[in-house]
């Protein structure tokens, strides 16, 4: 069982824990949701080619990966909930700017941040847990988060 007074204190309260889930839960959604239509989007609507759109979004992907590195470097510089704001600024700000606007560049550009905090936020996730509870308590929360992302 998860230490309850590990959840009672104010920074790793149980409400905390079940918004940062709840958060992996709704970006895995967000970004899996999208992701079936985006070559849709980018060869109907935007006019690109079957290979352009491809390699659009491959690099994009790869953007995110390859970020995913250093997050958790920028997570022993940076406090967690920062970080995790920072995150699910910038990957809210991407998905509305995607939904409005018709350009490659612009489109581009918002999918590759989409990954890129997509990366940090479940890095950040990570380092949080690992970082502020037990051995008992991790496996548990790791568990959960992951059980959340692949039901999203």
């Amino acid at each position: 069982m998860i230490n309850e007074s590990a959840l009672r204190s104010p920074h790793l309260g149980r409400a905390n824990i079940v918004m940062l889930v709840a958060g992996s839960f709704l970006a895995t959604i967000g970004r899996g949701a999208t992701l079936p239509f985006l070559p849709l989007f980018l060869h109907n609507q935007l006019g690109m080619s079957i290979i352009d759109t491809g390699t659009v979004l491959t690099l994009s992907m790869v953007a995110g990966i390859l970020l995913s590195i250093p997050s958790g470097k920028l997570a022993n510089y940076f406090s967690h909930k920062k970080l995790l704001t920072l995150s699910l600024l910038v990957f809210a700000l991407a998905f509305i700017i995607l939904g409005s606007v018709y350009s490659v560049v612009v489109f581009v550009i918002s999918f590759t941040l989409i990954n890129c905090a997509y990366a940090l936020y479940s890095t950040i996730i990570k380092c949080f847990i690992s970082d502020n509870f037990h051995e008992g308590e991790k496996t548990k929360l790791f568990s959960l988060n992951y059980t959340f992302i692949n039901i999203g």
